[in-house]
């Protein structure tokens, strides 16, 4: 009867995994492939097998040394190799990666009886095992160490990769660049790569391009939007007039920046775009060219003005704002709402700062080219549709009674037919986040007052509940004291507020309980007393969370949220706008638009008050169906 042998391994944590480490350094010694080799030959011959002799690791395991130091009750310490063995005089070889390990001979090979070209079977396993086990094994377990320098030069040797192996793996770091890629210079935009492109231009103007012949260049060459023209010009002009380096524009620039024109009879010659373009273009990518252009030379961030001059470019060329030429006043206002706008989406730290990071991990670049190619603006809904300016201006000047072009809480109070509580409008000129930091000379009470850019931050927070800048706005609202967290007393302060409305104007009271209990449910926050900013910027609450602070302070859309009907969600979801800010103005610009028209002379006899009967069509503006 076959009896198991009681290594007496039971008794210690780990012995498992020591076994299977100490099988795998005896795998790796130098005559254990040789030996298993001459087992495996002898089997499939028929001959008997006889039992091996003690190899190194055998002998090792059973000297005195060893044994101090592997056995459980041995005083021998585990050294690390800062304290203790360096693997024999020779460096730690680096980690090798997936695409290299495969040409330098790293397979295994039962000749040598370890990898093949590792410099010796016992290191081959060094990367398998912890710092503390690698410098635990014996110079018995190891070749023969090589005398003198020899020695370790022939280590270093072995260590070194050849000049072909090193090309096999490609760079992955460039100076100067963010990950992925992300501002690496292009290789088309190497002044060699284009030279015939700009030859070709310039060799049609011989004494120099002036602004107005310069759009190609702008556009085709640069890459920039033809709007960009006449603020580039002035910029390589002021920069690079000498025909030289002018490293970024200097003081110059920032003033030839907000004019008009490069000067009467200013022309770049083929020397100033050389240099420009070895300077400006050839070193970086899209993005970074763009927020070159657009910051000031001496600043390292995009800031509140430095939109303007471009703006007043499109407002002059572009065929959709065409219109607006005899209508100047109303070019700031435009300018304004259009870089609150950009600030809105863009500048998530808040600061009035728009970084080069912030504006690669947006899309406005591209917009900045969508605008330029499409003539009907208001198909560009993001940032520069006119129709939007139109709703966020018309909304302010209706509350600005006193037509000085700033809002206190007695006018903010009016807004959506006084459907904000008061609770919420206090805290709104108190903490709310504001566009921009406050001028030096700004009044000490400048927070009593909200500016039309910091009406344009909060009505796009408030029509718009679905995406994180506008949670984060009501967030700091709502958070009275700071911590990140909304608790029930924070929630009890507003909501005793809603209650009170609700009661005065008839409305059925919902209960705090009540409301607590759905807003939990569609939070998913557990037990929790409280719900964080974490909570609602999950991708599955993140389109669904402003209802939390609808029930909160706003009673209007509180009471439509409690009377909902299902099949005017689901048209909701059917339409084809992207985002709940482009649906509410879209209809309410053709609330305003119907309003105008009404208070004129309705002359095609249309139902303007009939909305159940309007319709989009396939440009998205309204139309009205007949009765029938």
């Amino acid at each position: 009867m076959a009896t198991s042998v009681d290594l007496g391994l039971n008794a210690y944590d780990g012995a498992r995994m020591k076994m299977d480490e100490l099988f795998v350094l005896w795998l790796g010694q130098k005559g254990t492939g040789k030996m298993i080799r001459n087992l495996l030959e002898a089997a499939a011959a028929g001959k008997p097998i006889e039992r091996p002799a003690s190899t190194g690791l055998l002998a090792a395991l059973s000297s005195p040394s060893s044994s101090s130091s592997l056995s459980p009750g041995g005083s021998g310490q585990l050294k690390s190799p800062a304290h203790g063995h360096n693997l024999h005089g020779y460096a730690q070889p680096p980690p090798r990666s997936p695409s290299s390990s495969k040409h330098a001979g790293a397979a295994w090979s039962p000749k040598s009886g370890g990898r093949a070209g590792a410099g010796g079977g016992g290191r081959s396993v060094e990367r398998y095992l912890s710092p503390e086990k690698r410098s635990s094994r014996t110079p018995s377990d190891e070749e023969p160490q090589q005398s003198g320098s020899s020695g370790r030069q022939g280590a270093q040797a072995a260590a070194a990769p050849s000049p072909k192996q090193r090309a096999l793996v490609p760079p992955f770091y460039f100076p100067g660049e963010g990950g992925r890629g992300r501002g690496r210079a292009l290789e088309s935009g190497a002044f060699d790569n284009r030279r015939e492109d700009v030859l070709e231009v310039f060799n049609r103007h011989p004494r120099g391009i002036s602004v107005d012949d310069f759009v190609p260049v702008t556009k085709t060459l640069c890459g920039f939007p033809s709007f960009f023209n006449a603020v580039l010009f002035r910029r390589i002009v002021a920069a690079f007039g000498d025909g030289g380096g002018g490293g970024g524009g200097g003081a110059a620039a920032e003033d030839m920046s907000l004019g008009s024109g490069g000067g009467d009879g200013a022309r770049i010659t083929l020397a100033q775009f050389t240099a420009f373009w070895r300077e400006e273009i050839e070193p970086y990518d899209l993005v970074e060219r763009f927020f070159r252009i657009v910051k000031q030379p001496d600043k390292d961030f995009i800031g509140r003005d430095d939109f303007t001059p471009f703006i007043a470019e499109l407002l002059m060329y572009h065929p959709g704002l065409e219109f607006l030429e005899n209508h100047p006043d109303f070019h700031p206002k435009y300018s304004a709402t259009v870089t609150a706008r950009i600030f809105y989406a863009v500048n998530t730290a808040g600061n009035g700062r728009i970084t080069q990071r912030e504006l690669r991990r947006s899309n406005l670049v591209a917009m900045f080219n969508v605008v330029d190619e499409e003539e009907d603006i208001n198909k560009v809904t993001q940032f520069f549709s006119y129709e939007h300016f139109y709703v966020l201006f018309c909304r302010f000047y209706e509350l600005d009674s006193d037509r000085d072009n700033r809002l206190s809480r007695e006018n903010l109070l009016k807004y959506g037919d006084h459907a904000l509580s008061s609770a919420i409008v206090d805290r709104i000129f108190e903490v709310g986040p504001r566009p921009f930091e406050p001028e030096a000379d700004a009044p000490p009470d400048w927070r009593d007052w909200m500016s039309y850019q910091d009406y344009v931050y909060f009505m796009l927070s408030e029509e718009d509940r679905g995406n994180e800048r506008s949670i984060r706005y009501w967030f700091t609202c709502v958070d009275l004291d700071g911590d990140g967290r909304i608790g029930h007393v924070e929630m009890r302060y507003f909501y005793d507020v809603q209650m009170h409305r609700m009661e005065s104007l008839g409305h059925e009271v919902v209960a705090y309980a009540d409301m607590v209990c759905q807003i939990w449910d569609m939070l998913q926050v557990g037990d929790r007393p409280y719900v964080t900013l974490e909570d609602f910027l999950r991708p599955d609450v993140l389109k669904v969370g402003g209802v939390f602070f609808d029930c909160l302070f706003n009673l209007s859309k509180f009471i439509a949220f409690e009377q909902r009907d299902p099949f005017s969600e689901r048209q909701k979801r059917a339409d084809p706008f992207d985002a709940d800010w482009d649906r509410f103005a879209f209809h309410d610009y053709n609330r305003l638009a119907a309003e105008d028209e009404r208070e004129g002379t309705d002359a095609e006899g249309v139902d303007l008050d009939a909305a159940d009967e309007w319709v989009m069509d396939e440009d998205r503006h309204i139309t009205v169906e007949a009765p029938f």
